[in-house]
């Protein structure tokens, strides 16, 4: 039996917090909890500049005491199980400074993102997020992920998804092509693409787990978006690296351009919209954030090299650009104006129930914008475009761009989401740039995937 306490004053004054009989921190409806025990962001839609303001607990700014959590591991290829944790300075090493083994022999490559606590509100035109590591108010759990820390490749005799860092044969990205393997534009090492976001998740299932095993799953997917976002407070995740803190102690700048700046010419030439980043390149950066410089040979033509650099955040390599990458639990209904004239927004947080036939057991969480445009504004909670335009660029409010696809003549389309944008996209790129096109069953050289363990 688990004896009750209270506790006042946990993290900072002013709280009142009791552990119940079911292990979880409960906190009293105190009138300065939520600001002393919680921190995040508001996000004005009639304020172009894409800087936010914090709010919460400023102690809790300079922390990051949810994000200070993220780290990289090995978890078991089957159960899923943390093996260990890597080094936090140095990922060729255990935690304990023992050798680590990134190739998928000790296990799959993840970033353990922890649970949390977390609040959407909107009043008027501004929205705001926040997050704690106890339970408030009006906060919804939101429960432990771990996220391939690498673009997923494929091993391709057993047909499962995988987070790692091998140069065999079996482990060969793009499409398997062998014919460029002693080459510059070589697919070992890389990430697999030319796959359907069905025959992905099969992939990643193959793992087993009882379900537990995907590709990166939308829910995921919007909890690394929303601690990034709160970290940083800058809607721009392509703005300018700074690894140094601002005066008042807290992250600035962005991740930089990250993979987004190649000639498309050049690309195609090269190896036909493949991929060509190495899984693993910027481990250097262990479980920190930051930019690694990647030199590209014969990109150019023969002899001319490109460079372009990695986005790195918390362990997350290129957690935007280089490729698409498909979310699984999220599916778009895009109806004729005859049918509807809607783009409708569905959701499922069970995996069991995860579809690219219906919207059977999904809940519609709103309506998306039908048109190609920089991002203004996002549904509630969402990393989706409720109104994009109407003054919103490159460079104001999200800052990224969102595809939403073709409207059909006739019926209805259901499509599945891309996020992230290609090597080639340039400024339409970043976190919030996403693309509603494809149909779950299509396949394209530049689409990828991620893989995802469900931790609790």
């Amino acid at each position: 039996m688990i004896q009750k306490r209270f506790i006042i004053g946990v993290g900072q004054a002013n709280g009142l917090a009791e552990l119940g009989a079911d292990g979880i921190l409960k906190v009293s409806q105190t009138p300065m909890a939520e600001n002393t025990l919680s921190y995040g962001i508001a996000i004005d839609s009639t304020v172009s500049n894409p800087i936010c303001a914090r709010i919460g607990s400023a102690e809790f700014h300079r922390s990051l005491p949810v994000q200070s959590k993220i780290r990289g591991c090995i978890i078991d290829s089957t159960t899923g199980a943390v093996v260990y944790y890597l080094h936090v300075a140095d990922w060729s090493k255990k935690e304990n400074g023992a050798a680590s083994t990134l190739d998928g022999t000790d296990g799959q490559v993840m970033v353990e993102i922890p649970s949390h606590w977390r609040k959407f509100l909107q009043v008027g035109t501004i929205q705001t997020v926040r997050v704690s590591e106890v339970e408030l108010p009006g906060f919804t759990y939101v429960p432990k992920y771990y996220i391939g820390a690498y673009e997923a490749t494929v091993q391709r005799s057993v047909s499962k998804l995988c987070s790692v860092k091998n140069v065999a044969a079996d482990y060969r990205g793009g499409n398997n092509n062998a014919a460029y393997d002693a080459a510059s534009n070589t697919f070992i090492g890389r990430p697999a693409t030319l796959i359907s976001r069905t025959d992905f998740r099969t992939y990643a299932r193959n793992r087993g787990a009882s379900n537990k095993w995907n590709q990166l799953t939308y829910e995921a997917y919007k909890s690394i978006f929303y601690l990034y976002l709160i970290e940083y407070a800058n809607l721009n995740s392509q703005a300018t690296f700074n690894v140094a803190k601002d005066v008042n102690g807290y992250a600035q700048g962005g991740l930089g351009n990250g993979v987004t700046d190649i000639i498309s010419v050049e690309w195609a030439a090269f190896n036909g919209y493949y991929p060509f980043v190495p899984c693993g390149i910027s481990d250097s950066l262990a479980n920190t954030s930051g930019i690694v410089t990647f030199q590209i040979d014969n990109f150019g033509g023969a002899g001319i090299n490109r460079y372009t650099n990695i986005a790195r955040y918390r362990g997350i390599e290129n957690i935007f650009g280089h490729i698409w990458k498909w979310v699984d639990g999220i599916n778009i209904e895009t109806q004729s104006v005859a049918d509807g004239g809607l783009t409708k927004l569905w959701t499922s947080k069970n995996p069991v129930d995860f579809t690219d036939a219906s919207y059977q057991n999904y809940t519609h969480i709103g309506n998306l914008s039908r048109v190609y445009d920089y991002v203004k504004t996002m549904l509630l909670g969402e990393v989706m475009p409720e109104v994009q335009g109407s003054g919103a660029g490159s460079s104001t409010h999200y800052c990224d761009h969102s595809w939403m696809g073709n409207i059909p003549g006739a019926g209805t389309d259901l499509r599945g989401v891309i996020f992230g944008a290609t090597a080639d996209a340039g400024a339409y790129s970043g976190l919030s740039s996403s693309h509603t096109h494809f149909s779950p069953a299509s396949t394209n050289t530049t689409i990828g995937a991620r893989l995802c363990f469900l931790g609790e």
